[in-house]
């Protein structure tokens, strides 16, 4: 597995950006209204946010296997790094989804409801980005340390004949 790069969340956020801006401006020219953002949604995108930190702070002890916790099957640790990585794109997805719709409502913040969907969408860009970190930090947690060298003195080379 390849360590999840920032060139790529970046795009993944700025191509989901731009087509939720683009459809919020369809959406408001087409009904001439925006859609409703509840608050809800950055809830819980910050409560899962706080679980992939948490499954973070709880696994690195078991991978390190430091003295007095259970090492974790591999088959598990293989589980939450991709758990990491869905974590870390949906993350990116959402800054863009919502980062594109706050963009949208900025054009007119006369009116309470469009200022307020703009506070809640800049909120759930917020917890897009803890989500993103969360992800990156438990895919660092579940990267192995590289194998310890052997002793050079045992290893026996091959001789040729």
């Amino acid at each position: 597995m390849k360590p999840t790069k920032i060139r790529m969340l970046l795009a993944v956020a700025v191509v989901a950006g731009l087509l939720s801006w683009s459809l919020a401006r369809a959406w408001a020219a087409r009904s001439g209204t925006v859609p409703q953002v509840p608050w809800s949604a950055a809830v819980v995108i910050g409560v899962f946010a706080a679980a992939v930190l948490a499954a973070a702070a709880f696994l690195r002890p078991r991978l390190r296997r430091r003295p007095g916790h259970r090492p974790l099957h591999p088959l598990v640790a293989a589980r939450f790094a991709v758990l990491a990585l869905a974590s870390s794109r949906a993350g990116a997805a959402l800054i863009g989804l919502y980062g594109g719709f706050a963009v949208s409502v900025l054009d007119d913040l006369d009116t309470d409801y469009r200022r307020r969907l703009a506070v809640v969408a800049g909120v759930c860009v917020a917890a897009g980005v803890l989500l993103t970190v969360a992800g990156l930090v438990l895919e660092r947690v579940c990267r192995l340390p590289p194998d310890e060298p052997e002793d050079p003195g045992t290893l026996r080379h091959a001789q040729p004949a």
